[in-house]
């Protein structure tokens, strides 16, 4: 039995519909996927990420002073305003200087985070929370600004961090 679509009125009207709706679902899934890929985070970042964040809580600041860029530049603000402004080394001397006055185990971890990256370039807002005895005492985001450097490895180039928690 042969169906001819054109003389039938219920067929044709019938495959008409069903092809716009797979049309529409081929639509969807593209724009799905690519709005998935824009912000699917890459292993490497999240490596970078997750590593920055233990270096500092292992206390190894020397693993934690190699995820910047040698002339980043780390901005504290509260209320709005820059409270300070600082040079890698000096944010360096300070964090080592936190961190082996404490006899305390003091955690730094994420939360959560958003990234946007492409090849060479990226920006993530990570939401922190710091432990001390497994207590916590404060949150904050960290916002970076990332760049690739010539061995292919993220560097951080500027850092603007804040307090959440309200004391």
């Amino acid at each position: 039995m042969r169906i001819n679509f054109f003389k039938n009125r219920y067929v044709f009207p019938f495959f008409l519909v069903l092809t716009v709706f797979i049309c529409l679902l081929a639509y969807m899934s593209e724009t799905n996927a690519q709005s998935i890929l824009k912000n699917k985070v890459s292993h490497d970042m999240h490596l970078f990420l997750k590593t920055y964040f233990s270096s500092w809580s292992n206390r190894d600041i020397k693993s934690f002073k190699s995820h910047f860029h040698e002339s980043a530049i780390i901005f504290f603000i509260r209320n709005g305003r820059v409270q300070q402004s600082q040079s890698l080394n000096i944010f360096i001397q300070e964090q080592q200087a936190v961190l082996f006055q404490s006899s305390k185990s003091m955690v730094e971890r994420m939360k959560s985070f958003a990234v946007d990256e492409d090849r060479n370039g990226a920006t993530a807002s990570v939401e922190w929370e710091l432990l001390i005895d497994g207590g916590k005492i404060d949150e904050g985001v960290d916002r970076f600004t990332m760049i690739r450097d010539s061995q292919g490895n993220w560097k951080i180039v500027a850092l603007v961090w804040y307090k959440t928690r309200k004391k």
